[in-house]
C-alpha cells in the first residue's frame, strides 16, 4: 500500500506540472456528472490527466496539488518555478515539487500554513478550505455577508464563514442534494474541476469567443468561426472537443452553422467548443483601434559643455571679491557637511576622485597640498590631442650645440645620455591668453631628450623666455614622476600653467597638460580645494583625465576610456561634470555597459551631471540616466541665492536650467540634487583665480566630494570600505525638496548626515538588484514613463544577481501605485515578475513616483523603479479648444502644463501675460524633445513687454510640455510673486479620427454584470493570422495595459449592464 502512495505522488507531479504534451481523451469519465467541466479545463491545459491517460475524478486532492492548480488558473506558473529555485517558509514544503507554488499562494495571500508554522502539503484539502483559498485568488470583498444558506452553515469554520458565504453567493458552490456543504470533508479532482470553471468565469474567462461556427474542413482540420461579423479560418486541435447541451456531440455531425463559445489552447488552436444559441455572458461592446503614430509605444520586448541660453542677469555681489571662500562654505552646508565634518572628523583623507573634465591648472595655490601634505593633483591624463606637440625632427649635439633651422642653440647644460634631441614648435594661439613674450612666428621651441635610460626619451625643455636657447630652461618630466610645474606669463599677473602629462618613449611627440577652457579647475575646487576656499572634501586628492578641449567638446570613446582608467589608477569616485552629448541608442548603450563593467570590477562610484537642457520633462543628458551612476542635478537655498547673487527667495528651488528626469529608459535622472551654483578656484591664465559658475557641473563636484567624506568616515570610523554603501547611502539619505516631484529631483537634496545615519544602520553589506520595466518611449528600461498614455495595469521585473535568496517589501509611497504583491522572494541568480496596478489619473499635470523593494535585513530601501506619467490636456476636446489660467508663482518657482495636440491640426498657440504683476516666461518642449524659450513678459526689461507669444504652424502631434518659470530677481523689482495668464489654442481644419485595427482578434464574455457593482473582466487577444496568444501593450479606456499571453483583467464597475470599451494599440 506504502508503494502504492508513492507511486501516486509521483504520478501526481506530473498530472499538475507536465502539460506540455498533446491533450489526449481521457478515459474514466466518460458517465461522469463533471465530465464537461474536466474536459472543458483539460482542453485548455488547465487540468491534467495521469500519464495512463485517466483522471480519477473522485479521488481527494491535496493541499499542494490545489494550490497548484489554482497558481496556473490565475496565470503565475512562471513566478511559482522561479520560486522553486528559493527557500521555503515551511519546514514540510522545503525540496518539495511543489514549493514554489506554495511560496507564491503564501506571497499572495492565497494560502496561509497551519497554526504549527507547516502547510502540511501532503494533506488532503478540505472543502472550505478549498474555497476560502479560491476566494483568495478573487481577491474577493466578502467581510459583512450573511452566512451561507446551507443546511449545515453552522459546521462551517468561522475563518471560512465569509468565503463561503461568497462563494454560496456567486455560484461557486451549490452544495448536495439534501442542501449541506459538508466543509471539513475532502474536496475531489471532479469537484475542484467544477468550482475551477466557476472562478474561470467570475474572472470574465470562462471561454475565448463566441461566434458562429460555419464551416468545418476536416481534411484540412479547420473550422470557420464568424467572430463580429468578420470569418476566421482556426486549426483544429488533435483532439477538438464539441459539447451541446451538456453531452459531448460528433464533429462530423454537427448541423452548421451553429452559435457557440469557443477556446483555443496554447498553441492558438482551437480545442473546444460549446453550442449555445442564447448566449450567458455579459454584454461588451468594443471599439477596436490604431493608435495614432505620435501615442504609438516603443517595440514591446517581453558631450558638450552646454551655455546656458537667456540667463538671469548673473550680477556679482561683493561676496566674489571680499570673501570668495564663503560660496563653497554655504554649499557645503546645504548639505550639512560642515557639521557631518565636525561630528566625524571627516575631511576626505585618502580618498582619490577622478576629475574627468577639461583638465585642472595643476598650479592654483588651493589645488597644491592636501591638509595631510600630501601632493593634491597626483597626475594628469590627456586624452586629447589638444596639448600635443609632435617633435618630428632630430637634431644631434656637436661641441655641447644643436642646430635647429638657422640657429645653433647651446645644450651643454641640458641633460642627454647619448647627445640625441628631438624637437617641435608649441604653437601660441592654442593658449587662453596673450603671452607676455613675443615668441617668433608665434610658436614656442619643444626640444626632448633622453636624461637617464638610452632607450626613451624622458625629458622636456621649453624655450619659455623666447630667447632662442635652452640652458636656462628647466627640464620637464613627466608630472606624475615630479610634480613638476611649467609656466607661460601672460600681462599683469596671469600665469598659464602646464604639466608634462605625456611623452612618448621614442620622442615621437609630448603632451602638455592644461585647462584652457577653466571647467575641470572650477570643477576640481568644488571637490577639494584646500586654500582660501575650501572644498567640500579639502583633504581628498585629485587624477585629472582631461576628454574636454577648449571648445568645450569631447568624443564618447574617450570618455569610456577616462572611466576605466580612472578605476584602474585607483579612483573610487569620479566626477563627469558633461553636458548633452549626443548619443544613439547603440552608444548609449555602450556606455551604460562600461559604467556597469566599470562598478562589477572596481565598485567606482560615478557622479554625473544631468545637463542643463532643462526644465523639461526628460530632457535629462542621456550621459546621465544609466544605471550604476548618481546622476545629479542642481537647487540652490535661501542662503546661496543671497550669497551669490544678492536675490531674496524663500524656499530652496531647483535651478531652472536643472532637466527633469526621467531618461527615455525610464530611469530616475537625476538621482539627487545639489547645489549647483558656487564660487570656485579659476586657472590663473584668466583675470580672476576664482569665479562664479553654476550648471548642473556644479551639482555633480557637491555630489563627489559629499562621497569622498563619506568614504573617509567609513574607512576610518566603521573600518570599512564599501562605496556600495556609501552609493546608497547618498541616494537613501537624500531630503526630498518641498514641491517637487521624483522625476524633477530624484530622491532629493544631498543630506551628510542623514546618509551618514544610514550607514551606521548598516549591519551587511548591500545586495545589488537590477530592475526591468517597459516604457512606451524606450522599450525596455529601468522604470515606465509615458507622455501620452496613463497606465492601468502593468509589470515589474525584479532581478537577483547575487548569490543569496532575498525576501523583498515591495510598496510605493505614491497612492496612485499599487504593487499587486507587498512580499517578494527572489531565489540567488532569479527574477521575479510582479504586477503594478495603477489608479485612474483624471487631473492634467505631471505625476512621478518610486516603487520601492525592500530588504528587512538592511537598513532604507535596496532597489527603486521610476514611475513617470504624463497627463496632458487634450486641447481639441476642450471648449473652443482653448485653455487659460490665471496663476501666481513664487520666485523662482515654475508650472507644468501639458497638452496633446493630435494630427491634422494647424497651429498652436501660447501666450503668456503678466503686465506689471511679475516677471515670468515659458520653457516649451515639443514632442520630438526640440526646445524653445520665450523672452519674458512683464517688469523687468528697459522695454518691458506685457505678453510672451509663440506660434506653431502646423504643430507636431504629440505631447507639447510647457513650464512657466518665474523670475528668481523679482526682488530687485520689489516683487514677491508673478501672477500671470496663459492661454493654449489650437486650431484645425479636420481632426482625423483613429483608425480602425484588425490586427488581433479581442473578446470580452464576462458573466452578466449589475450596474454598479464591482466585476472582474477579461479581455483575450490573439494574432489573427497566427491565432496565437498575444504579448503587447493596449489601450483600453484611455489607458494603458500589458497583455501577457493573450490576457489582461480588468476590475471594472459598469454604470449599466452594457459595457463600453475603446481598444486601441
Amino acid at each position: 500500500m506504502k508503494d502504492k502512495k508513492i507511486l501516486l505522488g509521483l504520478w501526481v507531479g506530473i498530472w499538475l506540472v507536465v502539460c506540455c504534451q498533446p491533450v489526449l481523451a481521457l478515459t474514466d469519465i466518460k458517465s461522469h456528472w463533471a465530465r464537461l467541466q474536466i474536459d472543458h479545463l483539460h482542453s485548455r491545459d488547465l487540468i491534467s490527466g495521469y500519464p495512463d491517460g485517466s483522471y480519477h475524478p473522485d479521488t481527494y486532492v491535496t493541499r499542494e496539488e490545489f494550490v497548484t492548480l489554482l497558481v496556473k488558473a490565475i496565470h503565475k506558473e512562471n513566478e511559482a518555478q522561479q520560486l522553486s529555485k528559493g527557500e521555503s517558509t515551511f519546514a514540510d514544503a522545503a525540496g518539495r515539487w511543489s514549493m514554489g507554488y506554495i511560496e507564491l499562494a503564501r506571497e499572495l495571500g492565497i494560502a496561509q500554513g497551519s497554526e504549527s508554522g507547516l502547510f502540511l502539503p501532503g494533506s488532503y484539502i478540505s472543502r472550505e478550505e478549498a474555497v476560502t483559498m479560491l476566494v483568495n485568488c478573487l481577491k474577493a470583498d466578502h467581510r459583512d455577508l450573511n452566512p451561507a444558506d446551507l443546511a449545515d452553515s453552522g459546521r462551517i469554520s468561522p475563518w471560512a464563514q465569509g468565503t463561503v458565504a461568497y462563494a454560496r453567493q456567486k455560484g461557486i458552490i451549490s452544495g448536495y442534494p439534501d442542501g449541506s456543504f459538508r466543509p471539513q470533508a475532502n474536496i475531489t479532482r471532479a469537484e475542484v474541476a467544477c468550482i475551477l470553471e466557476e472562478m474561470l468565469g467570475l474572472q470574465g474567462e470562462r471561454h475565448h469567443f463566441y461566434g458562429t461556427l460555419q464551416d468545418i474542413n476536416l481534411r484540412l482540420r479547420q473550422m470557420i468561426v464568424r467572430l463580429n461579423g468578420v470569418e476566421q479560418t482556426f486549426e483544429m486541435a488533435a483532439n477538438v472537443l464539441v459539447y451541446a447541451r451538456g453531452e459531448r456531440e460528433p464533429v462530423k455531425e454537427l448541423e452548421l452553422p451553429l452559435p457557440a463559445y469557443f477556446d483555443l489552447n496554447a498553441n492558438g488552436k482551437l480545442s473546444f467548443v460549446y453550442i449555445n444559441d442564447t448566449p450567458a455572458h455579459g454584454k461588451v461592446n468594443l471599439d477596436i483601434r490604431t493608435l495614432p503614430d505620435y501615442a504609438r509605444p516603443a517595440d514591446y520586448q517581453p558631450i558638450n559643455i552646454y551655455s546656458l541660453q537667456d540667463e538671469e542677469d548673473m550680477t556679482l555681489v561683493n561676496q566674489l571679491q571680499n570673501d570668495p571662500a564663503n560660496s563653497l562654505k554655504i554649499s557645503r552646508d546645504a548639505m550639512k557637511g560642515g557639521e557631518f565634518m565636525q561630528l566625524t572628523g571627516a575631511s576626505g583623507r585618502g580618498q582619490l576622485v577622478a576629475v574627468i573634465d577639461s583638465g585642472i591648472d595643476s598650479g592654483h595655490p588651493d589645488l597644491q597640498y592636501t591638509q595631510d601634505n600630501f601632493k593634491k593633483v597626483i597626475d594628469f591624463v590627456d586624452l586629447t590631442n589638444e596639448g600635443q606637440v609632435a617633435l618630428n625632427q632630430t637634431a644631434w649635439a656637436v661641441n655641447g650645440s644643436i642646430r635647429i633651422g638657422e640657429r645653433d642653440i647651446k645644450v651643454d647644460n641640458l641633460s642627454s645620455v647619448n647627445g640625441e634631441f628631438r624637437y617641435g614648435y608649441f604653437e601660441t594661439w592654442r593658449l587662453p591668453l596673450n603671452p607676455a613674450v613675443a615668441y617668433p612666428d608665434g610658436q614656442i621651441l619643444v626640444v626632448a631628450s633622453k636624461s637617464r635610460y638610452i632607450d626613451r626619451f624622458d625629458t622636456v625643455y621649453m624655450d619659455l623666455n623666447g630667447d632662442g636657447q635652452l640652458n636656462a630652461e628647466q627640464g620637464l618630466k613627466k608630472y606624475s614622476e615630479t610634480y613638476q610645474l611649467g609656466q607661460i606669463k601672460g600681462s599683469g599677473n596671469q600665469v598659464f600653467n602646464f604639466v608634462v602629462a605625456e611623452m612618448a618613449r621614442d620622442g615621437s611627440y609630448v603632451k602638455l597638460g592644461y585647462d584652457a577652457l577653466g571647467h575641470g579647475t572650477m570643477v576640481a575646487g568644488v571637490v577639494a580645494a584646500d586654500g582660501i576656499i575650501a572644498g567640500v572634501a579639502p583633504n581628498a586628492q585629485l587624477l585629472p583625465v582631461k576628454i574636454i578641449n577648449s571648445a568645450g567638446t569631447a568624443r564618447l570613446d574617450n570618455l569610456k576610456l577616462a572611466l576605466r582608467l580612472s578605476a584602474e589608477r585607483g579612483a573610487k569616485i569620479a566626477v563627469v561634470s558633461m553636458g548633452q552629448m549626443v548619443l544613439n541608442e547603440t552608444e548609449r548603450q555602450s556606455l551604460a555597459d562600461m559604467a556597469a563593467k566599470i562598478w562589477q570590477d572596481f565598485g567606482m562610484a560615478i557622479c554625473i551631471a544631468t545637463g542643463n537642457d532643462g526644465p523639461g520633462i526628460g530632457t535629462a543628458a542621456a550621459t546621465s540616466a544609466l544605471n550604476n551612476v548618481i546622476s545629479v542635478g542642481a537647487y540652490a537655498t535661501p542662503e546661496m541665492w543671497q550669497n551669490d547673487f544678492g536675490w531674496q527667495v524663500n524656499e530652496p528651488r531647483l535651478w531652472y536650467f536643472s532637466p527633469g528626469g526621467p531618461g527615455r529608459n525610464g530611469r530616475a535622472s537625476p538621482l539627487v540634487v545639489a547645489p549647483g551654483s558656487a564660487v570656485s578656484t579659476y586657472p590663473l591664465w584668466a583675470d580672476s583665480p576664482y569665479q562664479l559658475d553654476q550648471g548642473s557641473s556644479m551639482a555633480a563636484p557637491h555630489v563627489a566630494g559629499a562621497a569622498a567624506l563619506l568614504m573617509d568616515a567609513v574607512s576610518h570610523q566603521l573600518y570599512r570600505d564599501d562605496v556600495r554603501a556609501v552609493w546608497m547611502a547618498l541616494l537613501g539619505g537624500a531630503e526630498p525638496l518641498k514641491g517637487y516631484q521624483p522625476a524633477e529631483q530624484g530622491y532629493g537634496a544631498i543630506n551628510l548626515l542623514r546618509s551618514w545615519q544610514e550607514i551606521k544602520n548598516l549591519t551587511q553589506n548591500p545586495l545589488n538588484y537590477e530592475l526591468s520595466q517597459y516604457s512606451p518611449e524606450f522599450g525596455a528600461g529601468s522604470g515606465f514613463y509615458s507622455r501620452t498614455l496613463p497606465p492601468g495595469k502593468l509589470s515589474l521585473t525584479i532581478k537577483n544577481p547575487n548569490y543569496v535568496n532575498s525576501r523583498l517589501a515591495v510598496g510605493s509611497l505614491s497612492p496612485w501605485i499599487m504593487p499587486g504583491q507587498m512580499v517578494v522572494q527572489i531565489p540567488a541568480n532569479s527574477e521575479r515578475t510582479i504586477d503594478l496596478d495603477f489608479a485612474e489619473l483624471k487631473e492634467p499635470g505631471l505625476y512621478s513616483g518610486f516603487v520601492l523593494a525592500d530588504n528587512a535585513l538592511t537598513p532604507g530601501w535596496d532597489a527603486a523603479a521610476l514611475q513617470t506619467v504624463i497627463v496632458p490636456y487634450k486641447l481639441a476636446e476642450l471648449p473652443e479648444r482653448q485653455f487659460v489660467e490665471q496663476y501666481g508663482l513664487a520666485a523662482g518657482e515654475y508650472k507644468r502644463y501639458f497638452f496633446e495636440v493630435p494630427p491634422g491640426s494647424t497651429q498652436l498657440s501660447l501666450a503668456l501675460q503678466a503686465g506689471q504683476k511679475g516677471r515670468v516666461r515659458m520653457h516649451l518642449v515639443a514632442p520630438d524633445g526640440s526646445q524653445t524659450t520665450s523672452h519674458y513678459a512683464g517688469v523687468g526689461d528697459l522695454q518691458p513687454r506685457d505678453k510672451a507669444n509663440l506660434v506653431f504652424a502646423n504643430p507636431l502631434p504629440g505631447t507639447w510640455e510647457v513650464v512657466v518659470y518665474s523670475s528668481l530677481t523679482l526682488s530687485s523689482l520689489g516683487l514677491e510673486n508673478s501672477i500671470y495668464t496663459l492661454t493654449a489654442s489650437l486650431e484645425a481644419d479636420t481632426l482625423k479620427p483613429w483608425g480602425r485595427a484588425y490586427k488581433y482578434l479581442v473578446s470580452a464574455l464576462p458573466e452578466p454584470f449589475k450596474a454598479g457593482e464591482k466585476s472582474l473582466l477579461s479581455l483575450h487577444f490573439y494574432n489573427a493570422s497566427s491565432k496565437m496568444p498575444v504579448n503587447d501593450l493596449v489601450y483600453i479606456n484611455g489607458r494603458l495595459y500589458e497583455v501577457k499571453d493573450g490576457r489582461v483583467q480588468l476590475e471594472i464597475t459598469p454604470p449599466s449592464d452594457v459595457l463600453n470599451l475603446n481598444i486601441a494599440y
